[in-house]
């Protein structure tokens, strides 16, 4: 009993030893690329904060002499990543002219929040306020977790606002939220926005064979002896105006894009090579309707179509090659897979995969939006039938 506690007292005694020593971490840390930091065992959280803290302290070289009084100072006082973190928030409140004098300062504050919030205070009362933006109009929207519902945040002259909201509060039976958003999408009334319906067509058990053929067209060998082209399937099953979508359900692949309004195929004029033409961009909104990232629902026609492998690395412009990401997920994507740092998708048996930076299972988008995704949900539909004959 007694070794375990003498055990569990050296390990937290060298615990806190290295949380209120932190600068000497961080010296150590100022010599590691985040990806070595990573390779410690650190989460992510905890990463980026030395690295960002070592970049301050020790890598920066603006104000040296200034920058080794701020780490004494830290030293000498205890201070920990935490009130690090304090210091460097506070820091932001002044004109940056400024910020080296005030890190200087709270340095040698003693290491609490409160302790460090009243003293930026009264620097701030000398020192000044750092510029403030003049505030603008602005428009962010938000997903709210596992829901189809967004927060939608505006900026908008006052008069306008109050306008909307009366306006939206008078209808019956209906949110004011919702109410608000009818209107701004509909050409009258509150129908909302009009919607191009998408008929997805599996190629399966039906049909033996497929092939290109000249004129953009697509030739299906039917196992009852028959032959169709494309463009017959897709009439003999729509029913209306929209787009018809014939998709290879075992190997993924989208076999062609019907919609008897023409498709422009032209390819996107800025680059031939590097930009999917609007049908092709219209097939990965079908099969990919939500942003591939984790939990994302940001929509395919605000999403960017990303290279999986790379466009600068010799990634081909092809669907096979191709997804939908926001342009969050977009920029974070490691294109590079031997500079890893947040993950990249790769396409998996037709499907769009996020597979972890330093190692795990790749995953789907789980949203239930990305769940009706063509390809997955012809597969959900065959998965399902295949269930209810099985009963039968």
């Amino acid at each position: 009993m007694n070794r375990f506690s003498v055990a569990a007292m050296n390990t937290l005694e060298t615990f806190a030893s290295a949380w209120t020593g932190i600068m000497g971490v961080l010296a150590e840390a100022a010599s590691c690329s985040l990806k070595e930091l990573y390779a410690l065992g650190l989460d992510s959280k905890t990463a980026k904060q030395l690295d960002r803290y070592a970049q301050i302290y020790f890598r920066a070289k603006s104000a040296p002499h200034k920058q080794e009084t701020a780490r004494a100072a830290a030293e000498a006082a205890g201070h920990t990543l935490a009130t690090l973190g304090d210091i460097e928030r506070l820091v932001g409140r002044v004109p940056a002219k400024h910020h080296w004098d005030m890190r200087i300062e709270l340095c040698q504050v003693w290491p609490n929040t409160r302790a460090l919030e009243d003293r930026a205070a009264e620097l701030q009362q000398e020192y000044g306020a750092a510029p403030q933006a003049e505030p603008k109009q602005r428009v962010s929207h938000r997903a709210v977790p596992d829901s189809d519902l967004t927060d939608l945040t505006l900026r908008a002259p006052s008069h306008l606002v109050k306008a909307a909201l009366d306006s939206a509060e008078g209808v019956e039976n209906m949110h004011a939220a919702e109410a608000i958003l009818r209107a701004a999408t509909s050409s009258e009334g509150l129908d909302g926005p009009e919607i191009t319906p998408a008929l997805i067509i599996p190629v399966g058990d039906s049909v033996e064979s497929w092939r290109r053929i000249s004129g953009g067209e697509v030739e299906l060998s039917l196992t009852n002896g028959t032959v169709l082209n494309g463009k017959d399937v897709a009439r003999q099953h729509l029913s209306r105006l929209g787009l018809v979508l014939l998709i290879d359900e075992y190997s993924g692949e989208p076999v062609e894009l019907y919609r008897f309004r023409d498709v422009d195929g032209a390819r996107d004029a800025r680059d031939p090579k590097r930009h999917l033409n609007r049908k092709e961009s219209q097939i990965q909104a079908l099969l990919t309707p939500v942003c591939a990232g984790i939990g994302c629902n940001i929509g395919a026609d605000d999403c960017q179509n990303h290279h999986i492998e790379a466009h600068k690395h010799g990634g081909p412009t092809t669907l096979g090659n191709s997804t939908k990401l926001c342009g969050f997920h977009n920029g974070r994507n490691d294109d590079d897979r031997n500079k890893p740092k947040y993950g990249h998708i790769e396409k998996i048996d037709g499907l769009d995969y996020w597979v972890p930076a330093f190692g795990g299972r790749p995953r789907l988008n789980q949203h239930r939006a990305a769940k009706g995704g063509a390809l997955r949900a012809v597969r959900a539909m065959k998965k399902a039938m295949g269930k209810a004959m099985q009963k039968a």
